[in-house]
């Protein structure tokens, strides 16, 4: 028996955003970490090199701050669309989930599109 499916559909350009967004945002936040870890293993190493360790520090610094700047870059695109503002408040209301966390499954489901079972 064959099932109709629904007719595929692009991402808006504003869901294409924002999902590039969420996803060098993982990409940073895992480059963060593996930087940090670097770090205490070099200042915890039986010789530290000061030049090394100084340039680690300032990847991190770096990191950190592209970080903050991508998840404000995520909010006020979040803001600017009232209908994913909507969507992102309400799964925002489960205990532990974020607006960013939201904002990523929103965009990587193409805003629930696709589903049309509510289980």
């Amino acid at each position: 028996m064959e099932r109709s499916l629904p007719a595929w559909q692009p991402t808006s350009l504003q869901y294409r955003e924002l999902l590039d967004l969420c996803r060098e945002l993982s990409s940073v936040k895992k480059d963060l970490v593996r930087a940090k870890c670097r770090l205490h293993a070099m200042e915890h190493s039986w010789h530290r090199n000061a030049r090394v360790t100084a340039l680690k520090t300032g990847q991190i610094e770096f990191y950190t701050w592209v970080a903050e700047e991508i998840e404000i870059e995520i909010k006020i695109l979040a803001e600017e669309d009232r209908v994913l503002k909507e969507k992102a408040d309400r799964r925002t209301k489960v205990k532990g989930l974020g607006l960013i966390t939201a904002v990523a499954v929103l965009c990587e489901t193409n805003g629930f599109r696709l589903f049309n079972n509510i289980r």
